[in-house]
């Protein structure tokens, strides 16, 4: 299980959610990915080169650029990838 700091999280959050400014999809998937990293998921793991994660459907998902969601497929920001890319952010801000 990945372990995260959520006042860390948070700030990384907060400049995700700045640097969209006003992509509404996006700006979702962001914050639906904060929910899910603090949700005390016990199947999060980064890999280095993408995360896995247990979906509320059972699903799991392997996230990176790509990710195998409803969303994805339909051209629309998914909570999996924007999940993502704050681990790599965090990860990067150590």
């Amino acid at each position: 299980m990945l372990e995260l700091n959520e006042a860390r999280l948070s700030a990384v959050v907060d400049t995700a959610l700045t640097a969209l400014k006003g992509d509404s999809r996006w700006t979702n998937a962001v914050l639906r990915a904060e929910k899910l990293l603090t949700s005390g998921n016990p199947y999060l793991h980064f890999t280095g080169e993408a995360l896995l994660m247990l979906s509320e459907s059972g699903e799991i998902y392997t996230a990176n650029g790509t990710c195998q969601c409803k969303a994805f497929k339909g051209g629309l920001p998914c909570k999996h990838r924007a999940a993502y890319k704050l681990v790599k952010k965090y990860l990067a801000a150590k």
